[in-house]
């Protein structure tokens, strides 16, 4: 670990301090005794940045009331602190200032709760007025029996990428990916990567960066992978190791790695990766609004943060929120939570659906699979039900989120309630059309997101476990929509998908024609000794009595589906047979 770094001590640090009729800004946050010079003791002890604010003549207490109410107000009171001047604090922070002791380092992208074991050697410091508090440290975290891992930070993506082909890609990855999870800014990127190439180095966070957005972008590009963006993809991983401090770039490239792992490998790998990021997020502050903690230091590297940057720190929380919640549900995990999130979501801009995914995301995100009140849970579901709608000029992917969530709310009503109302069952059909013809073009344009196969596939399970003339009429429709994208994807999980796809409706069909044989053989259709839907010893006839429910679970063995199982395997994480000697591994 890092040795100490000790303050400077205050040149007035001795003396005896001198009560002033006025205070400077840091001194009124934090409470302490100001002497009013410029700077004062306290802020040059502390390495606050002392500066001081006018005071304005004061007005009548009715007119200071209307101004609150009007959410105008101005007073000092209310204006957040942040370091820099005036101008900036009006124009770029919004909100109250900070309502707590938790603290934020900026220059080591480091957040601790005010309580930790790590901010209370300095706050006990700042209470006992120490001209020289301990700074915001680890100290005594281990034994300190082994020299910490430096990791290498040289620049070496520029050996297996050049400068075009990253042109090239990231052109590609804000053209697919950006529009719906919008968490990058393609202008900045582009400026820091064209210093890069150009010798400056921009860190190895922002190389994995990088190697993120190209390895997404060659995964959308249509060619089969190739080793370039499997090398990318492990120099990512690689080069996340580097932890000693964290950024953004961190948890942008974290997301980046969540997506590319949820499009090409197995659930676990995705849900972990996802759950490492808001991790990651929350160890930055991410979720919390930047005016709203204690800032540690006021070097230049703690400038004010412009609007467009606090734009992002925003947009770069909530899809990584938004990703975390997706990939849980789907999943039948956990999601990760972090308490007191106060994190703004981003302003709408033009061609940009982020807050559309973050309002959807919010729909079902607090539900739960068992709810202590099944009656309240279900009135949330149906209420996210019908905030459903889609839109004809909106992308395909968010089309196909839209309707992954009413798959995920039907999924959890079937575990609260077998029967659900018409035009519920109506709204769920309606929803998963329009999934066919989005995943059919994207697969078309060769734009693969994990859900293309994956949607059109639980669509076809729900059309057969809703089990009714509407549903069944659509099964055709959707048979065929899997074999187009599985004919152009020429996977193997594509292949395993429609295969079991075959079974299911096969298993339906059986079921159902024993069903008919079952009511025509009161009619004189077809006899008990040639209906092949009687074991050989029943003598059903003769008892006088079906016993339907025992009978047919003894008739059907291989043909019982139990659409529960399938249905829920997100939620419940079960594997419910095996087709083929393939199997669906969890």
């Amino acid at each position: 670990m890092e040795a100490p770094k000790t303050a400077p001590l205050a040149p007035t640090a001795l003396q005896v301090r001198q009560r002033s009729r006025r205070a400077c800004r840091p001194c009124q946050q934090r409470r302490r005794k100001c002497d009013g010079a410029e700077p004062c003791a306290t802020c040059v002890g502390y390495g606050y940045e002392c500066h001081y604010v006018p005071h304005e003549k004061k007005r009548p207490a009715k007119r200071r009331k209307s101004l609150r109410s009007s959410g105008n107000c101005t007073s000092d009171d209310e204006a957040p602190y942040v370091a820099g001047t005036e101008e900036h604090r009006r124009d770029l922070y919004q909100g109250s200032p900070a309502t707590s002791q938790d603290v934020l380092d900026p220059i080591k992208g480091r957040f601790v709760g005010g309580h930790s074991y790590i901010v209370f050697p300095m706050s006990l410091g700042k209470e006992l007025d120490s001209s020289n508090p301990p700074r915001l440290h680890s100290f005594a975290w281990n034994a300190g029996t082994r020299q910490e891992t430096i990791h290498d930070s040289d620049s070496q993506i520029c050996r297996l990428i050049s400068l075009d082909e990253v042109q090239r890609l990231s052109t590609k990855f804000f053209a697919v990916v950006n529009p719906v999870l919008g968490f990058l800014d393609g202008a900045q990127l582009e400026e820091k990567y064209i210093k890069h190439w150009n010798g400056s180095p921009q860190g190895a966070a922002f190389e994995s960066v990088i190697a993120g957005v190209c390895a997404l972008a060659s995964l959308f590009s249509g060619s089969a992978c190739s080793t370039a963006e499997t090398i990318l993809v492990k120099f990512a991983r690689k080069a996340l190791d580097s932890v000693t401090s964290l950024s953004r770039d961190h948890v942008a490239a974290w997301i980046l790695r969540s997506i590319y792992l949820r499009c090409t490998t197995r659930p676990q790998a995705s849900w972990l990766a996802i759950s490492t990021t808001m991790h990651i997020a929350e160890a930055i502050g991410l979720h919390r609004e930047y005016n709203s903690m204690v800032i540690t230091t006021s070097s230049s590297a703690t400038l004010p943060l412009s609007k467009h940057e606090v734009g992002i720190r925003r947009r770069t929380f909530w899809i990584a929120w938004c990703l975390n919640n997706i990939f849980s549900c789907e999943y039948g995990r956990t999601p990760t939570h972090i308490k007191e999130i106060n994190c703004r979501e981003p302003e709408t801009t033009k061609d940009d659906y982020t807050n559309q995914v973050i309002a959807l995301v919010k729909l079902h995100a607090t539900s739960e699979v068992n709810h202590p009140d099944p009656r309240s849970e279900k009135h949330k579901l149906l209420n996210a039900l019908n905030e459903l709608t889609l839109h004809h000029d909106e992308p395909e992917l968010l089309t196909l989120l839209k309707v992954d969530t009413s798959f995920s709310v039907y999924r959890r009503l079937r575990l609260l309630e077998k029967e659900l109302a018409k035009d519920q069952i109506s709204k769920i059909l309606s929803l998963g059309k329009a999934s066919l013809a989005a995943a059919r073009s994207l697969v078309a344009q060769e734009i693969v997101w994990w859900n293309v196969l994956g949607t059109p596939f639980q669509y076809l399970c729900i059309l057969l476990a809703i089990d009714s003339l509407e549903s069944l009429a659509i099964v055709p429709e959707a048979m065929q929509a899997l074999e187009e994208i599985t004919e152009r994807l020429q996977t193997h999980m594509a292949q395993e998908a429609l295969q079991t796809a075959h079974c299911l409706v096969q298993a339906s069909y059986r079921k159902k024609q024993r069903q008919t044989e079952l009511l025509a053989i009161p009619l004189g259709v077809v006899t008990p000794e040639s209906s092949t839907a009687l074991p050989p010893d029943a003598d059903l006839m003769q008892s006088g009595e079906i016993q339907t429910d025992t009978a047919l679970a003894q008739w059907f063995n291989d043909g019982n589906i139990d659409w529960d199982s399938i249905l829920l395997d997100g939620a419940r994480g079960a594997v419910p047979f095996e087709i083929g000697g393939g199997s669906f591994n969890a």
